[in-house]
C-alpha cells in the first residue's frame, strides 16, 4: 500500500511540472493589444484611382523582413505561401522600395508599415528614402489595404514587428491574429475648404509722409511699363490671355468693400497654405511644408501688428495676411482668393510674398517668374539681397517662367502672377514639389531646424520693413526688429508644436473637433483691424478625397502556430505514458499495457 502511495504521489509530481511546462507555452492575459492605424489615403485624380482601394482586414500576420532576411524571394511562387491571405508586418526602417513593391506585387491581404515615433535620431538619407517610399504607396493603385501605425516605444505595433520577426524563425513562437473593422469609404463632395485673412491698415497719406516717405511704387510702376511692353510677356511660358480674364466678373461683397477703403496705400500680401496631404489623411504632417510657413507668417504678422500700434511707426503700406487652404491641391485657396476678391483689393497689391517649407536647409531661395527688367523691380529684389547680406542669410533669387499648359503650377506664388501681381515664395527648396507629394507625414518638429527658421523669418520681416519705411536703399542704422521687438524663435516653436500635433488634410480639417482653423483664425484676428473666413469648395473634377476615420483600430490576438499544437498533443501522450508506468510499475510495462490503457480495455494478466 505505501509502495503505491509513492508511485501515486510520484506521478502526481510528474504531472504537475509536465501541465507547468505546458502551460508557460500558452497565451496570457496580456494576449491582445489594440492599436491605433491609419489607413493609407485613397483619393482619384484625373480620373485614375490611386492609394489603398480596401479597409477591412481579419488576417493572420507575417513579417516580410525576416522573410527577405531568410533569403526567400519576392514576388516567386514561395510568395504566394508566404504571404497570401496574410497582413504583411514592415518597420518602415527596415523597408526600401524594392521590397514594398515586391510584397504588393505578392498580393498579400493586408500591409502594416509601423512607423517610428522618434525621427530625431534618423538620418537625412533614411528620411529622404522614406517619403520616396510614402510617394511610391500614393502614386499607385493598391488593391490590398495599407496601414500605418507608429512605434512609441511601449508595446503596441513595435512588439508586434518584433515577434513575428521571431516566429519566422521559430516555429512555435507567438503569431498575431490582425483585425481592423473599416468600412467602404465614400467619396467626399463637394470637399470644402477656407482661407484665412487679415488685414493690417498702414497710415493715411498724412502719416505717411511722417513714415520716412514711404512708397508703394513697385505695382503702380511695373503696371505703366508692362502697357508699353508685348503682350507675350517673358514672365510666362506660354500665351497666357486666358489667365488674365480669369477672375475679371469677380463678386463683391461688404468684407471687400472695407478692404476697398483703404485702397490709396499700396498693400503687401504674406501668403502661406497651412493644410497638408501626406500618406494618411489622418496623421500629422507637413511640420516644415507648410507648418513652418505658417508660423513665420503668424510671427511676421505679429511683429508688424506691434510695429503699427504706434500712429508714428504706421507704414505707408496695408499688410494682408492670407493663410490659404488647398495647397497640394494646386494651391486652391490661393486662386479661389484672386478669382473672388474684389479687384480693387488686388490692384493695390503691390507684391505678394509667399512662404513655403522655410527650414528645411541652410539656403534660402526665392522663386520668381518677373525678370528684373524695371526700376521698381530691381529696387524691390535688392532690398532683399542688401538685407541678406547684411544679415549673412545664404540667399539666392531663382527666376523661373510659368508653364501655364500645366494642369500644375510649381510655387503658390504663381496664380498671384497669372493676375500681373509681383509675386515670389520665399523656401528652403531649390526645386518645387508641387501638389500632393509636397508634404509628408515623416516631416515632422523634430526635423525642423529652429535657428534656421528664426534667421529667415529674421531676414524677410527685415527686408519688409526697409521697404515699408523706405530705407532700403539708405544708410544702414539699426535694425527694426531687434530687443524687445525681435524675432520670438519660441512662439513660432509652439506653433509648430500646435501644428503638428493635429492633422492638417482638408479631409481632416473637416472634423469640427479638429481645433486648427478656428485656433489660425484668433491668432490672425488679434493681429489685424479687420479678419474673415473665405469658404470654398476644391474642385472635384482635379481631386476626389474619399473619407476615412480618424484613427482606425487594430486588434492584435496573440495566436499559437498548429505546430504548437502538436507539441502539445506529443507531450500529453508522453506524459500519461510516464503516469501509467508509475502507477502500473515499470517491471509490469508492455506495449499490450498501454494499447489496452489508450483503448479502455483492461490488461490480461497470465
Amino acid at each position: 500500500m505505501a509502495a503505491l502511495a509513492a508511485r501515486v504521489g510520484a506521478a502526481a509530481a510528474v504531472a504537475a511540472v509536465v501541465a507547468a511546462v505546458a502551460m508557460c507555452g500558452l497565451p496570457t492575459a496580456h494576449a491582445e493589444a489594440t492599436v491605433p492605424v491609419y489607413r493609407l489615403a485613397q483619393y482619384d485624380a484625373g480620373g485614375e484611382e490611386l492609394g489603398s482601394r480596401a479597409a477591412a482586414v481579419d488576417l493572420l500576420a507575417t513579417s516580410a523582413r525576416a522573410a527577405a532576411d531568410g533569403g526567400i524571394e519576392l514576388p516567386g511562387s514561395t510568395a504566394a505561401s508566404l504571404v497570401g491571405r496574410r497582413v504583411v508586418v514592415l518597420r518602415v526602417a527596415d523597408a526600401s522600395a524594392a521590397l514594398v513593391q515586391d510584397v504588393l506585387d505578392a498580393k498579400p491581404g493586408a500591409l502594416l508599415l509601423v512607423v517610428p515615433g522618434e525621427l530625431s535620431s534618423v538620418s537625412a538619407p533614411d528620411l529622404a528614402r522614406w517619403r520616396a517610399l510614402e510617394v511610391q504607396l500614393l502614386t499607385q493603385r493598391v488593391a490590398t489595404p495599407v496601414y500605418f501605425a507608429v512605434d512609441d516605444g511601449e508595446g503596441g505595433a513595435g512588439d508586434v514587428a518584433d515577434t513575428l520577426a521571431r516566429a519566422f524563425h521559430d516555429n512555435v513562437a507567438d503569431n498575431f491574429q490582425i483585425a481592423v473593422a473599416g468600412s467602404t469609404p465614400a467619396a467626399i463632395k463637394p470637399l470644402h475648404a477656407r482661407n484665412l485673412q487679415a488685414w493690417l491698415s498702414g497710415a493715411a497719406a498724412e502719416a505717411g509722409a511722417a513714415a520716412d516717405g514711404a512708397e508703394g511704387a513697385v505695382g503702380s510702376e511695373v503696371e505703366e511699363e508692362e502697357e508699353e511692353e508685348d503682350e507675350d510677356d517673358d514672365e510666362f511660358a506660354d500665351d497666357d490671355d486666358e489667365e488674365e480674364e480669369e477672375g475679371a466678373d469677380d463678386e463683391e461683397d461688404d468684407e471687400d468693400d472695407e478692404e476697398a477703403d483703404d485702397s490709396a496705400l499700396p498693400t503687401i500680401a504674406i501668403v502661406a497654405h497651412y493644410d497638408t496631404f501626406g500618406a494618411s489623411p489622418h496623421m500629422p504632417a507637413g511640420a516644415d511644408s507648410n507648418g513652418s510657413g505658417v508660423a513665420a507668417l503668424l510671427e511676421i504678422a505679429r511683429l508688424f501688428s506691434r510695429l503699427y500700434s504706434g500712429v508714428r511707426m504706421q507704414g505707408a503700406y496695408n499688410m494682408l495676411f492670407l493663410l490659404t487652404a488647398g495647397g497640394p491641391h494646386n494651391f486652391a485657396g490661393t486662386r479661389h482668393w484672386v478669382e473672388d476678391v474684389d479687384s480693387r483689393v488686388l490692384d493695390t497689391v503691390d507684391f505678394a510674398v509667399c512662404l513655403d517649407a522655410l527650414a528645411g536647409g541652410e539656403q534660402l531661395y526665392m522663386h520668381t517668374s518677373k525678370k528684373e527688367k524695371t526700376d521698381a523691380i530691381k529696387e524691390l529684389f535688392g532690398a532683399f539681397r542688401s538685407m541678406a547680406a547684411r544679415l549673412d542669410v545664404p540667399f539666392e533669387i531663382v527666376h523661373k517662367k510659368i508653364n501655364v499648359t500645366s494642369d500644375q503650377l510649381a510655387w503658390e506664388h504663381e496664380h498671384l502672377a497669372l493676375q500681373r501681381v509681383v509675386a515670389m515664395t520665399f523656401s528652403s527648396k531649390r526645386e518645387a514639389t508641387p501638389g500632393l507629394a509636397s508634404t509628408s507625414i515623416f516631416d515632422t518638429v523634430a526635423t525642423v531646424d529652429a535657428a534656421v527658421l528664426e534667421r529667415n523669418v529674421r531676414f524677410i520681416a527685415e527686408a519688409l520693413a526697409s521697404i515699408v519705411y523706405n530705407t532700403a536703399e539708405g544708410a544702414q542704422g539699426a535694425l527694426v526688429f531687434s530687443g524687445s521687438l525681435g524675432v520670438d524663435g519660441n512662439y513660432m516653436s509652439a506653433w509648430l508644436n500646435a501644428l503638428s500635433a493635429h492633422p492638417r488634410s482638408a479631409a481632416a480639417l473637416r472634423d469640427p473637433l479638429n481645433p486648427v482653423e478656428d485656433a489660425l483664425f484668433r491668432e490672425l484676428k488679434g493681429y489685424g483691424t479687420d479678419s474673415h473666413k473665405q469658404d470654398f469648395e476644391i474642385a472635384g473634377d482635379e481631386v476626389v478625397v474619399y473619407e476615412t476615420a480618424a484613427p482606425l483600430t487594430m486588434t492584435a490576438s496573440r495566436v499559437k502556430p498548429v505546430l504548437f499544437d502538436l507539441y502539445l498533443t506529443l507531450g500529453v501522450v508522453a506524459y500519461l505514458s510516464v503516469l501509467f508506468v508509475l502507477i502500473t510499475g515499470p517491471s509490469k510495462f508492455s506495449l499490450a499495457d498501454v494499447k489496452a490503457f489508450f483503448s479502455a480495455q483492461k490488461p490480461k494478466r497470465a
